[in-house]
């Protein structure tokens, strides 16, 4: 099996960070009884900066996987992508 390269490593791990705080935003607002909707003007800032990282990373993560196939050998095509 094949290992994710380091650059991988860390996309993925931004992304896993990224899912934890939106997870922290919508648990407030369930906590707080607000719908997900009804987010602050400062969440919507906070909402909008993590879909950019998400972005930035999806777009990473497709340059990193587009030169490596599953088995190790040419280039995968860029439907491989991870989409978030």
């Amino acid at each position: 099996m094949k290992k994710n390269s380091e650059p991988q490593d860390r996309l993925l791990h931004d992304l896993c960070a990224c899912s934890a705080a939106l997870s922290a935003i919508a648990e407030k607002l369930e906590a707080e009884g607000r719908p997900l909707d009804a987010l602050t003007d400062a969440e919507w800032r906070d909402v909008e900066a993590i879909v950019q990282r998400v972005e930035r990373c999806d777009r990473q993560l497709d340059e990193c996987l587009k030169d490596t196939s599953p088995c190790g050998g040419g280039p995968m095509p860029r439907a491989w992508g991870i989409r978030v």
